[in-house]
């Protein structure tokens, strides 16, 4: 929608009200005498917390009211400017959202006039329900049918911290399950997206050690239940351990992360050297010297 010019004006004003340093006026809700409402209504109920456990919530003190309120002066002040913005945007029933409702709704089953009525009802509040939250589900653990766009998404995550180490913990349950029941390498391409995502999403929020453990776990798995094509299937895509390069908390230099993965058809003159220095990096992260 592009507004036209006098709803410009009405919202102009409306932000201009809005400043909380006008012009030869006091400052409102100055930084550095202004505390942080939710740290300072938080540390206060902790310390209420501390001398008297079974205390309830107490109600928002008058301090903290008045920074989390808005300012009763202000809008009875500009409370013109206020009408002018709300009667220069008119809002209307939008016809799509009740042609969307109608569309999911089944046909009246048979009975009563009663019964179809009831039926319409229950329908019609189911699509209003799945129109109004479909939008806001949010994955809670990686499926099978796309585990990588489950996994961006839980990494997205922000309302709780705990989501993104239980990305990265399924994520690697995902891998590690795929390699092990693969049937003559039926499902390494799948694993190796997962993995290729999952680093990506380790050097992001700087969890290196989290990617380089797993992938020395898996590549020692691989090694014992004879699994060796999946480690030389990811040297040939490139895999290997994030170094410090790519994360400043990684403990693996360029050159060792390069040696890491087993290459196709070594050559013999090479195995030694290779195994030797895979066997030092393997020692770093299983606690080895």
């Amino acid at each position: 929608m592009q507004p036209n010019e006098k709803q410009q004006e009405a919202a102009d004003k409306l932000v201009q009200m809005l400043d909380l340093a006008p012009t030869g006026k006091q400052e409102i809700l100055p930084p550095d005498f202004t505390t942080n409402p939710v740290l300072e209504r938080y540390y206060r109920y902790l310390d209420l917390k501390s001398k008297h456990p079974d205390a309830a919530v107490p109600p928002l003190d008058e301090t903290l009211r008045k920074i989390t309120e808005p300012d009763v002066e202000l809008l009875s002040r500009n409370k013109s400017i206020i009408e002018e913005f709300r009667r220069s945007f008119e809002l209307k029933e939008n016809p799509k959202l009740k042609k969307s409702t109608r569309r999911i709704m089944k046909e009246r089953p048979s009975g009563s006039d009663g019964e179809g009525e009831e039926f319409d009802k229950d329908a019609d509040a189911k699509a209003i329900d799945s129109i109004g939250y479909s939008s806001k589900d949010k994955v809670e653990k990686i499926g099978d049918i796309n585990p990588v766009k489950d996994f961006e998404e839980m990494m997205s995550r922000r309302d709780n911290p705990r989501w993104i180490s239980k990305a990265i913990q399924d994520m690697k349950n995902k891998t590690f399950d795929l390699v092990e029941n693969s049937c003559e390498g039926d499902t390494y391409d799948k694993a190796l997206e997962c993995l290729v995502a999952l680093r990506r999403g380790c050097i992001l929020e700087q969890e290196p050690k989290q990617f380089n453990d797993f992938l020395c776990h898996l590549y020692k798995f691989c090694q014992e239940k004879d699994l060796r094509s999946f480690c030389q299937y990811l040297a040939s895509h490139g895999m290997n351990l994030i170094t410090k390069t790519e994360a400043p908390d990684s403990e693996i230099p360029e050159h060792e992360a390069r040696s890491f993965m087993v290459k196709p058809e070594p050559d013999s003159q090479n195995v030694e050297s290779e195994a030797k220095a895979e066997d030092d990096i393997m020692s770093i992260f299983l606690g080895g010297k």
